[in-house]
Protein backbone atom coordinates (compact mmCIF):
# COMPACT_ATOMS: atom_id res chain seq x y z
CA UNK A 1 0.00 0.00 0.00
CA UNK A 2 1.69 2.98 -0.77
CA UNK A 3 2.80 5.85 1.89
CA UNK A 4 0.12 8.82 1.92
CA UNK A 5 3.03 12.12 2.00
CA UNK A 6 1.77 15.59 2.82
CA UNK A 7 0.21 17.98 0.85
CA UNK A 8 3.49 19.75 1.00
CA UNK A 9 5.74 17.29 -0.68
CA UNK A 10 3.39 16.64 -3.32
CA UNK A 11 3.75 20.37 -4.28
CA UNK A 12 7.40 20.53 -4.05
CA UNK A 13 7.49 17.22 -6.41
CA UNK A 14 5.47 18.97 -9.05
CA UNK A 15 6.83 22.09 -8.87
CA UNK A 16 10.37 20.74 -8.92
CA UNK A 17 9.87 18.86 -12.56
CA UNK A 18 7.60 21.71 -14.10
CA UNK A 19 10.84 23.97 -12.69
CA UNK A 20 13.15 21.52 -15.09
CA UNK A 21 14.92 19.22 -12.15
CA UNK A 22 15.80 15.10 -12.93
CA UNK A 23 14.08 12.58 -10.63
CA UNK A 24 17.17 12.04 -8.90
CA UNK A 25 17.60 16.33 -8.16
CA UNK A 26 13.96 15.84 -6.73
CA UNK A 27 14.67 13.23 -4.43
CA UNK A 28 17.40 14.96 -3.45
CA UNK A 29 15.74 18.30 -2.94
CA UNK A 30 12.60 16.40 -1.30
CA UNK A 31 15.28 14.76 1.14
CA UNK A 32 16.73 17.93 2.17
CA UNK A 33 13.62 19.97 2.34
CA UNK A 34 11.39 17.64 4.22
CA UNK A 35 13.71 15.50 6.09
CA UNK A 36 11.84 12.23 5.29
CA UNK A 37 13.02 8.53 6.34
CA UNK A 38 11.52 7.35 3.59
CA UNK A 39 10.74 9.06 0.37
CA UNK A 40 8.60 8.70 -2.07
CA UNK A 41 9.13 6.59 -5.13
CA UNK A 42 10.07 7.95 -8.66
CA UNK A 43 6.86 5.91 -9.23
CA UNK A 44 4.89 7.80 -6.87
CA UNK A 45 6.40 11.08 -7.95
CA UNK A 46 5.70 10.41 -11.54
CA UNK A 47 1.90 9.85 -10.91
CA UNK A 48 1.49 13.24 -8.88
CA UNK A 49 3.01 15.01 -11.90
CA UNK A 50 0.94 13.42 -14.65
CA UNK A 51 -2.42 13.51 -12.57
CA UNK A 52 -1.82 17.30 -12.43
CA UNK A 53 -2.32 19.63 -15.20
CA UNK A 54 -0.67 23.61 -15.21
CA UNK A 55 -3.98 25.12 -13.82
CA UNK A 56 -4.50 22.32 -11.22
CA UNK A 57 -1.97 23.46 -8.64
CA UNK A 58 -4.05 26.66 -7.16
CA UNK A 59 -7.73 23.82 -7.09
CA UNK A 60 -5.48 21.50 -5.33
CA UNK A 61 -4.31 23.90 -2.63
CA UNK A 62 -7.42 25.33 -2.24
CA UNK A 63 -8.70 22.01 -1.51
CA UNK A 64 -6.15 21.21 0.89
CA UNK A 65 -6.75 24.36 2.94
CA UNK A 66 -10.42 23.71 2.81
CA UNK A 67 -9.70 20.24 4.16
CA UNK A 68 -7.17 21.77 7.18
CA UNK A 69 -9.59 24.23 7.72
CA UNK A 70 -12.56 22.08 8.19
CA UNK A 71 -10.45 20.03 10.18
CA UNK A 72 -9.53 23.09 12.78
CA UNK A 73 -12.71 24.23 12.94
CA UNK A 74 -13.85 20.36 14.24
CA UNK A 75 -11.16 19.65 16.69
CA UNK A 76 -11.81 23.63 17.85
CA UNK A 77 -16.22 23.07 18.17
CA UNK A 78 -15.15 19.53 19.87
CA UNK A 79 -12.29 21.30 22.41
CA UNK A 80 -15.65 24.20 22.97
CA UNK A 81 -17.86 21.31 24.46
CA UNK A 82 -17.51 21.21 28.19
CA UNK A 83 -17.36 24.78 28.55
CA UNK A 84 -20.73 25.11 25.89
CA UNK A 85 -22.02 22.65 28.56
CA UNK A 86 -21.02 24.88 31.63
CA UNK A 87 -22.12 27.81 30.36
CA UNK A 88 -26.02 25.94 29.39
CA UNK A 89 -26.03 24.73 33.07
CA UNK A 90 -25.05 28.83 34.06
CA UNK A 91 -27.71 30.00 32.11
CA UNK A 92 -25.67 31.90 29.88
CA UNK A 93 -26.76 32.77 26.49
CA UNK A 94 -24.99 29.97 24.68
CA UNK A 95 -25.95 31.86 21.10
CA UNK A 96 -23.73 34.32 22.52
CA UNK A 97 -20.64 32.58 24.23
CA UNK A 98 -20.42 31.08 20.67
CA UNK A 99 -20.51 33.89 18.62
CA UNK A 100 -17.81 35.30 20.82
CA UNK A 101 -15.90 32.21 20.71
CA UNK A 102 -15.33 32.86 17.14
CA UNK A 103 -14.84 36.18 16.97
CA UNK A 104 -12.14 35.27 19.23
CA UNK A 105 -10.80 33.05 16.97
CA UNK A 106 -11.25 35.27 13.79
CA UNK A 107 -9.29 37.69 15.08
CA UNK A 108 -6.22 35.52 16.10
CA UNK A 109 -6.34 34.25 12.67
CA UNK A 110 -6.25 37.94 10.68
CA UNK A 111 -4.67 39.95 13.36
CA UNK A 112 -6.31 42.87 15.60
CA UNK A 113 -5.94 45.33 12.69
CA UNK A 114 -7.48 43.67 9.81
CA UNK A 115 -10.08 42.05 12.10
CA UNK A 116 -11.37 45.85 13.22
CA UNK A 117 -11.48 46.48 9.45
CA UNK A 118 -13.84 43.61 9.09
CA UNK A 119 -15.98 44.54 11.87
CA UNK A 120 -16.25 48.38 10.52
CA UNK A 121 -16.92 47.08 7.12
CA UNK A 122 -19.60 44.60 8.08
CA UNK A 123 -21.44 46.77 10.12
CA UNK A 124 -21.11 49.33 7.75
CA UNK A 125 -22.59 47.34 5.20
CA UNK A 126 -25.43 46.07 7.82
CA UNK A 127 -26.21 50.08 8.74
CA UNK A 128 -27.38 50.67 4.92
CA UNK A 129 -28.84 47.36 4.53
CA UNK A 130 -31.33 47.70 7.28
CA UNK A 131 -31.85 51.55 6.62
CA UNK A 132 -32.45 50.90 2.89
CA UNK A 133 -35.30 48.24 4.29
CA UNK A 134 -36.94 50.41 6.53
CA UNK A 135 -36.82 53.52 3.75
CA UNK A 136 -38.56 50.68 0.94
CA UNK A 137 -41.53 50.04 4.08
CA UNK A 138 -42.71 53.37 4.08
CA UNK A 139 -46.51 54.07 3.39
CA UNK A 140 -46.57 55.72 -0.78
CA UNK A 141 -43.31 54.34 -1.43
CA UNK A 142 -43.69 53.20 -5.52
CA UNK A 143 -39.88 52.33 -5.22
CA UNK A 144 -38.52 49.21 -6.77
CA UNK A 145 -38.69 47.37 -3.47
CA UNK A 146 -42.10 48.52 -2.23
CA UNK A 147 -44.62 45.88 -1.63
CA UNK A 148 -47.67 45.39 -3.12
Amino acid sequence: MPRSYPFEVRISVIQSRRKGYSWKEVKDLVRQRFELANIPSQHQMRKWVKSSDPGSLPCLAEEELKRRAEHEAFKDMFDMIPSVFLASVKGVDVGVMLAKCLLSRLEKSLGSERYQKVLREYEAESYSQKRGENESDRPGDTGAHSRV
